[in-house]
């Protein structure tokens, strides 16, 4: 049993959005990384990294496993800068073009029936000389997911018994279906 290869799976929605973000070319420039480990030497700033953190699957109806589920797309977003002011600028910029680029790539939206919420949560604080800021952008993107069971041993042989008609014998045959 497996997601069905037309639905949208978490890896899937962070490879879009790394897609996306490259595409848009952002402050972060190439610096988009998927699952990228911290910390991120200042020198390596402004950078992006995207993951899938959080999902929930909510029934679509009795049957088949179908879902609607929503999957939380983070993008942290983080930036260098001399002063508070200048890094905060940065930021916003940054945060900008990320909504943007997750937005309003026909490549990432197409898949997402909608999105449920954009959340962003900043901060700018001092690291030696140098201010840094982090923002993380959450995308809440609803899917529709299906599961499919495993196609088995395929079907060669169908043994059947028939009860004989007015008390009589029953019939037994075999019946190879087509293949």
């Amino acid at each position: 049993m497996g997601l069905a290869a037309d639905c949208l799976s978490r890896a899937g929605l962070r490879a879009l959005a790394v897609a996306g973000l490259l595409g848009a070319r952002t402050l972060a420039g190439r610096r988009v990384y998927s699952d990228h480990a911290q910390p991120m030497e200042i020198e390596e700033l402004p950078a992006l990294l995207v993951a899938t953190p959080a999902e929930r699957k909510d029934t679509a109806g009795l049957g088949a496993p179908q879902f609607s589920t929503v999957m939380t797309l983070a993008i942290m977003a983080r930036v260098a800068g001399p002063s508070e002011q200048a890094t905060e600028a940065l930021l916003d910029q940054l945060i900008e073009q990320v909504q943007a680029a997750i937005l309003c790539t026909p490549a990432v939206v197409e898949p997402i029936e909608r999105f449920e919420f954009v959340e962003t949560l900043s901060v700018v604080s001092a690291e030696g000389e140098q201010m840094i800021g982090e923002a993380t952008i959450m995308f809440g993107c609803r899917v529709y997911q299906q599961y499919e069971p495993d196609a088995g041993e395929p079907l060669v042989l169908i043994h059947t018994t028939i009860p004989g008609a007015d008390h009589g014998a029953p019939v037994t045959f075999d019946s190879h279906p087509p293949q």
